[in-house]
């Protein structure tokens, strides 16, 4: 018993200690500095029912199969289109 106390404490220790790192109701920093967070809402509409043109940034539109480049730029929004042109997901990178 002694022992199945003293992991749990061991463990508890281990977590995070400080929760002002976590900004943007706790999404990782990678998801607000593209404003992909803030554009969610497009995931699952046409890919021509927003004008990625109006954002202030890169932007990259990525389609099943095509190659892309591997360079990581957490100012980049990446717009994931599916086949039949809708959006699936929006990241940063």
């Amino acid at each position: 018993m002694r022992i199945a106390a003293a992991a749990l404490l061991a463990l508890t220790a281990c977590g995070p200690t400080d929760d002002s790192a976590d900004t943007d109701l706790n999404l990782p920093q990678d998801e607000t500095e593209c404003g992909a967070y803030a554009l969610r809402y497009l995931e699952g509409e046409p890919r021509e029912s927003f004008d990625f043109d109006e954002i202030d940034g890169e932007v990259r539109i990525l389609h099943p199969d095509a190659i892309v480049t591997q360079d990581y730029n957490p100012k980049r929004l990446n717009v994931h289109v599916g086949k039949s042109g809708i959006i699936s997901k929006l990241t940063c990178g």
